[in-house]
This record gives C-alpha cells, sequence and structure tokens, in this order.
C-alpha cells in the first residue's frame, strides 16, 4: 500500500515551514515516488546543517553528490553556500577546517534552512499523491 499524505497536512508543514516534518514526508514518499531533484537536494541540506563534527558528513559523502548538491546549489543562486558546502569535501580530514566549517555552519544555520526551503517552495503540489 502505497504512503498518502492528506493535502491539508502538506500545506500545514509547508506554512509553518516545517522542516524536518517536510524531511520526513519527503523521506517517505520518495521512496515510493519519483519526485523532483529540489526534493533530494533539500534533504541532503538538512542532513549537513545540523551536526557538531561535520568531517563525519564528508567522510561518506561521495564525489558525485558533492558535485551534485554543489551544483544544485549553484542552479538556485545559494553560490556562497555552495562554496562552503564544497569547501569541506576534500579536507574533511583537517581538524582545523572542519572545526572553522562548524563555527560557520552554526552561525549561517538558518540561510541555509531558509535556502533548503527557498528550493522546494515551489513544489508543493509535487507531494501529492
Amino acid at each position: 500500500m502505497s504512503a498518502r499524505f492528506a493535502k491539508s497536512y502538506i500545506d500545514h508543514l509547508f506554512a509553518e515551514r516545517d522542516l524536518l516534518g517536510l524531511y520526513n514526508l519527503i523521506e517517505v514518499l520518495s521512496r515510493e515516488h519519483s519526485l523532483p531533484d529540489e526534493f533530494w537536494l533539500f534533504s541532503r541540506l538538512l542532513e549537513w546543517i545540523p551536526r557538531s563534527g561535520v568531517w563525519q558528513y564528508y567522510e561518506t559523502l561521495s564525489d558525485e553528490d558533492a558535485e551534485r548538491i554543489s551544483k544544485g546549489l549553484e542552479r538556485f543562486g545559494y553560490h556562497q553556500i555552495a562554496a562552503i558546502y564544497l569547501s569541506g569535501k576534500d579536507r574533511w580530514e583537517d581538524s582545523v577546517r572542519m572545526s572553522n566549517l562548524d563555527t560557520w555552519i552554526d552561525a549561517h544555520c538558518s540561510e541555509i534552512e531558509a535556502a533548503a526551503f527557498g528550493i522546494i517552495a515551489g513544489q508543493r503540489d509535487a507531494l501529492n499523491f
């Protein structure tokens, strides 16, 4: 049986900018449906930001995903976030640089969250199945 969510629930998540709720909804729906790339990018950004010790994130990140995320951010005009994001890929073993990146992410968390939401804001109808 396919997962279904009420339009009113989806509307509520968007209206409240409930990023965790949207992340969970997207993860469930993406198991059964092909969603626009914006939702994949949104989820990857949320996986990047709420962590201490960002090196753990980069340790398992493939080169292909890093490039796809960076290019996706560029496509939506988030150039600074894209550059900072990509800067961690090849330097994850440098504890000083990763500490600086952790500090930057903490200081810009609301900006990153706003970018993540901005990426999917116009795609609400793509979640109605």
